[in-house]
């Protein structure tokens, strides 16, 4: 336990970064920049821009419109929009084919009963 009087004054060296630096130039503004500016009540655009369509529905935010928004984005985006296409079309051929079937059992179900309803005609008379 450390109190007032064991306290050593050791002199602490902080981080010490041997490796080559990762800064981008021109990246950022200098620091002497941003006191400038902030200093005359200027404020810098830090970040990124941020797209608001005042919308209460998150759902339909147009993602085109985000400034992270680049043509591999919209080549993901076309391909989803193919697939969706590619099944919606395939759901609808077999719905077709279904209302087709249904259609002919329908028919085919209304031909039994006007034979039925001939056939007990026929009997009705004969007796």
């Amino acid at each position: 336990m450390i109190t007032q009087a064991t306290a050593r004054n050791i002199r602490n060296r902080g981080e010490v970064n041997l490796d080559p630096s990762l800064t981008v130039p021109n990246q950022a503004p200098a620091l002497r920049v941003v006191l400038q500016k902030y200093i005359q009540g200027v404020h810098l655009p830090l970040g990124r821009k941020v797209y608001h369509d005042n919308l209460d529905d998150f759902e339909s935010v147009d993602q085109t419109l985000a400034p992270d928004f680049d043509l591999t984005d919209a080549q993901i985006m076309e391909e989803q929009i193919l697939e969706r296409e590619d099944k919606l079309s395939k759901l609808k051929e077999t719905l077709e084919a279904k209302k087709l079937k249904l259609k002919k059992e329908k028919e085919e179900q209304a031909q039994r009963e006007k034979i039925k309803i001939e056939l007990q005609k026929e009997t009705e008379g004969e007796a």
